[in-house]
């Protein structure tokens, strides 16, 4: 897909959420959910806060990415977990009718 968005600094924002930065293309892509990131604000216990921003250190990395990718691999394996049990529930099906 080769759409891109082309911005124009004459172009009024419509809303906060508008980019309007020179004369500049981009990728439609550039807006697809897995290439944006959004701020949130998070309540999380002091002790797993800690043990993020250790690990974190060790691996050289921030500790905001290290919580994104738990959270990311968290989703991959729940989903991973949804489709094997959906394939033991077939095979049990046909086995047992």
């Amino acid at each position: 897909m080769n759409m891109k968005r082309s911005l124009n600094k004459k172009t009024k924002a419509k809303n906060k959420r508008d980019i309007i930065y020179g004369d500049v293309d981009i990728p439609a892509e550039a807006f697809e959910p897995q290439n944006v990131k959004a701020r949130i604000s998070l309540m999380v216990r002091g002790d797993i806060l800690d043990a993020f921003r250790q690990r974190a250190e060790k691996a050289g990395i921030g500790y905001q990415l290290l919580m994104q990718q738990a959270l990311a691999a968290y989703l991959d394996r729940d989903h991973a977990v949804e489709e094997r049990l959906e394939r033991i529930e077939k095979k049990l099906f046909k086995q047992h009718g």
